[in-house]
């Protein structure tokens, strides 16, 4: 079920408190401007877009293409099981994954990163900022089809796509957060309820974006305890992701029929 309150009835509060500002607040409405991003956090010169996955961000569409694309894989012996099957990405052979990339990444390319670096583009020429770099904020809210895992996989691994000449695709996303506002997720091992913080620069040697996200990373700590959500702290990059699942829906990833193309085009 959808929430009654949009994302941002969370998100604008926390960003302002951190000492952002909201872009529409600064642009105004005006319907002949550009589609542009979220946020500017002025003192650190980064401009954020904040993307919700919500209950719909995947559907039968996809779940159909995944049928396809492993029924493919058990012909081809990449994948030896029958039936249903759920899909656990880190499990399969190197060869489906990137193949799983082009389906099961798609929503996340065309709704996600593609529009998310054109709305953050567009910003950085309305505020005059041409050197300002982009944060992408994605946030799983409602959206139980993939794994906290999955999806920081897909996001990580397309953000080092370059065009053939080398240079950047997405370039003006420098950074990526992954996070879950308003849906809890179970610890390994104990199954303690926590919220879900993943965050990470597109360069290692950028030691401001990372000096930014340690620190945004902490004033959403202390929002969230101040909202009444006072869980233990975590320390995520000593987590393994693969284990951890939303609160409630444990393992509750698709169950994809798989299907042999070449029966399916008979019937047809």
């Amino acid at each position: 079920m959808k929430p009654t309150q949009p994302l941002q009835s969370i998100v604008d509060p926390f960003v302002a408190g951190y000492g952002g500002e909201v872009v529409k607040e600064l642009l105004g409405n005006d319907p002949k401007l550009p589609e542009n991003a979220d946020y500017l956090f002025r003192r650190y010169h980064v401009i954020g877009e904040l993307k919700a996955l919500e209950n719909d961000s995947f559907g039968n569409p996809f779940r159909d293409k995944m049928g396809r694309l492993m029924g493919s894989w058990v012909k081809r012996g990449l994948l030896l099981v029958f039936g249903t099957r759920r899909i656990e990405l880190s499990q399969l052979h190197r060869v489906c994954q990137e193949e799983a990339l082009s389906v099961i990444g798609k929503p996340l390319l065309d709704n996600v990163l593609a529009k998310a670096n054109k709305q953050i583009r567009e910003t950085k020429k309305l505020l005059n900022m041409p050197e300002a770099k982009g944060l992408l904020m994605v946030a799983s809210d409602g959206n139980q089809d993939l794994l906290p895992s999955d999806v920081w996989y897909f996001l990580t691994r397309f953000l080092q796509k370059t065009h053939e000449d080398g240079t950047l695709q997405y370039s003006n996303i420098h950074a990526i957060v992954y996070f879950n506002p308003r849906m809890l997720v179970e610890l390994p091992g104990s199954g303690r309820p926590a919220f879900l913080w993943m965050s990470g620069a597109r360069s290692n040697d950028d030691r401001e974006m990372i000096e930014f996200l340690n620190s945004l990373k902490d004033a959403w700590q202390t929002f969230i305890e101040k909202a009444g959500g006072c869980l233990e702290h975590v320390a995520w990059e000593s987590v393994r992701l693969e284990d951890v699942a939303f609160a409630g829906a444990r393992r509750r990833i698709p169950r994809i029929r798989i299907t042999d193309p070449t029966e399916e085009k008979k019937v047809r």
